[in-house]
């Protein structure tokens, strides 16, 4: 079958192409997931390879194959992994890393934003004043955070600034992912404000984590030292672990021992090793 290759989103190459066998589409999701079973070969080296050919599919997730170089295809799964602040969803996210998952950080591309020099704290510091910086020009996080889980308008200006350019970052590293050798097929976004920015649909499955809230404040008191009530208003700024579940194919329950939430990551894991 003859067709069309337009490489998507930052540069776009078209070439001719001849797709040698499809087998059937796989609805995993709202998206649907073309599965190459044989050989999509390309007369140039694209990004996020997408068929346009007659008789596809409108809606296409370009999560799921990438193209590698002259020939061949490497197809992959990108999931969120959410949960909310003193969830223990970092320990989870590790877990999975260690299972062979590419992880992409959201908070940790945002503390590199904001980063003395970046344009990120620049315009973050245009907003609220010098008041935020440390004597030696760095982010008092501390400061910010007080101000921003005091305030939804000041929170939904700072996401404005901040959310697109973690997104552009991300898809940077998502690039060096699929490239890299070993890649296990599988990349998960470890994202803590994924319900409030509604993107769950981006995603081919979420993995929320949910923990009791006592375990919850108890740690926030021990490992952020923070009040009960300071503990109590972050968690409650933030999107409810029932909005979580709601968007999630899978929970994961971290309040028990960590050999209990190993078993969960583990059985989850394989199921999406299953998926690629």
């Amino acid at each position: 079958m003859a067709g069309i290759v337009i490489a998507l989103p930052k540069r776009i190459y078209v070439s001719a192409c001849l797709i040698c066998c499809v087998y059937a589409f796989n609805m995993t999701n709202k998206f649907a997931t073309l599965n190459l079973k044989k050989t999509l070969i390309g007369f140039y080296s694209m990004q996020y390879c997408v068929s346009l050919c007659a008789g596809f599919l409108e809606h296409l997730s370009t999560h799921n194959y990438y193209s590698r170089g002259f020939m061949g295809v490497t197809q992959y799964r990108r999931y969120a992994l959410t949960g909310g602040i003193g969830s223990g969803k970092s320990t989870v996210a590790r877990m999975f890393r260690d299972l062979g998952a590419v992880i992409i950080d959201a908070d940790a591309i945002s503390r590199e934003l904001m980063e003395p020099g970046q344009e990120v704290l620049a315009r973050t510091v245009n907003l609220f004043g010098e008041s935020v910086l440390n004597a030696d020009g760095t982010l008092n996080r501390a400061r910010l955070a007080e101000r921003i889980f005091a305030h939804h308008e000041e929170r939904e200006k700072l996401n404005a600034i901040v959310h697109p350019e973690v997104r552009s970052r991300a898809a940077e590293l998502v690039d060096d992912a699929v490239n890299s050798p070993n890649f296990s097929g599988i990349i998960i976004d470890d994202i803590p404000l994924l319900v409030e920015t509604q993107r769950a649909a981006e995603f081919d499955g979420v993995i929320a984590v949910q923990t009791d809230l006592p375990i919850r404040l108890e740690r926030l008191s021990k490992n952020r030292n923070m009040s009960y009530t300071e503990a109590q208003a972050r968690i409650s700024a933030q999107a409810t672990d029932q909005q979580r579940s709601a968007i999630a194919r899978w929970v994961i329950t971290n309040s028990g021992s960590r050999d209990d939430t190993q078993a969960q990551v583990q059985k989850v894991w394989d199921e999406l090793r299953a998926e690629v």
